[in-house]
């Protein structure tokens, strides 16, 4: 007689074995397959699922830096100017090598610099612009290629607090070619008969002499022409004009004359003015006396009459000339009085009358 313990032993271990089957199914699936039920007997089996297929390597990200070349003509004439600009745009955090972007850079072919600028700009967001402009132009009239030429730009990608010096270029960028037709005014096709291809005749052997007769038969020639010029040369100078020792003397005492005609000494203006004037007659007339008194002080004046010439009164001289200079650079206080003033007149009356040998 079957007990109920014994059913339930028997309901225990047929479960433990259909729990160890669906573990044994489970593990068994490869990843990617879907469990599938047991195939009845007879029946055809199941398609296995292929595994999917795992990229090869991950996708290149877009490169952050825009680039921009434009050029202000595609054809020109021979030596016409061409601007190329280059503008590039760096997004917060990336920055070009702005050496790749200059004119030593710049790959040219039949063109040349004329002109270059470079600009940069940072925007609010922290982008960066970049603007290189160069002025080319082409002399080339042979018809070869001309334009420029593709070349990289290396950027690099920076983060907040990295130090300058750990960066390093992270790609490069490229910058397209550009072609330029050059024209010239002469044909394309072939240009030989423009030139002369005939060679240089050479005078005969016999006739050779006649180059250095030649020569020195315009050299003859010459010395006429220049003989003449130096003569109309030499006249056209203003000849110096030398006065005599009496046409001197007669225009200073027309001088002292006009002095004495500016008024009586009472009045102190009229008596700084007859000084002034007083002083520059004297020392205009000591010249003749061989005495350079125009740059001298009035000590020494005195000094060179006294080692030059006896004759003249060399204290008097000396006294008026300082009188002069007080009234001349000093104040009010320092003019002196009509006494002096007509002392001066007197004294350089006595002077111009002095014989100089």
């Amino acid at each position: 007689m079957i007990r109920i313990r014994h059913l339930f032993a028997i309901a225990v271990l047929t479960t433990s074995g259909t729990a160890w089957a669906a573990g044994q199914d489970f593990n068994g699936l490869v990843p990617g397959e879907v469990s599938r039920p047991p195939a009845r007997p007879g029946a055809a089996a199941p398609a296995t699922a292929r595994p999917a297929a795992r990229p090869e390597a991950a996708a290149k990200p877009p490169v952050p830096v825009i680039v921009n070349t434009t050029v202000s003509r595609t054809a020109v004439w021979v030596g016409d100017p061409v601007i190329y600009t280059i503008e590039i745009t760096c997004p917060p955090g990336t920055d070009i090598l702005a050496a790749d972007i200059s004119r030593d850079r710049l790959r040219l072919t039949g063109l040349q610099v004329a002109d270059a600028t470079q600009q940069r700009e940072t925007r609010p967001d922290g982008g960066i612009v970049y603007r290189a402009q160069f002025r080319l132009a082409s002399y080339v009239s042979d018809g070869s290629r001309v334009g420029i030429d593709a070349q990289s730009v290396r950027y690099y990608v920076h983060t907040a607090g990295q130090p300058p010096e750990t960066l390093v270029p992270a790609d490069e960028v490229q910058l397209p070619a550009v072609t330029v037709a050059v024209r010239s005014a002469l044909p394309d096709d072939n240009i030989s008969w423009i030139r002369d291809t005939r060679t240089i005749a050479m005078l005969p052997s016999a006739v050779r002499f006649l180059t250095p007769v030649g020569v020195a038969a315009v050299a003859l020639t010459l010395v006429p022409v220049v003989v003449g010029l130096t003569v109309v040369v030499r006249n056209r100078k203003p000849r110096r004009t030398v006065r005599s020792r009496r046409e001197t003397l007669q225009q200073q005492r027309q001088a002292l004359a006009d002095i004495r005609a500016l008024g009586g000494p009472a009045d102190a203006g009229v008596r700084r003015d007859v000084l002034d004037k007083l002083n520059a007659l004297i020392r205009d007339r000591l010249t003749e006396f061989d005495i350079p008194a125009r740059t001298l002080t009035a000590d020494e004046i005195e000094t060179a009459i006294l080692g030059r010439n006896k004759r003249l009164r060399t204290a008097e001289i000396a006294a008026i000339l300082r009188d002069c200079e007080r009234a001349v650079y000093g104040g009010s206080d320092d003019l002196p009085g009509p006494e002096a003033v007509s002392a001066a007149l007197e004294e350089t009356e006595r002077l111009l009358a002095a014989r100089v040998r």
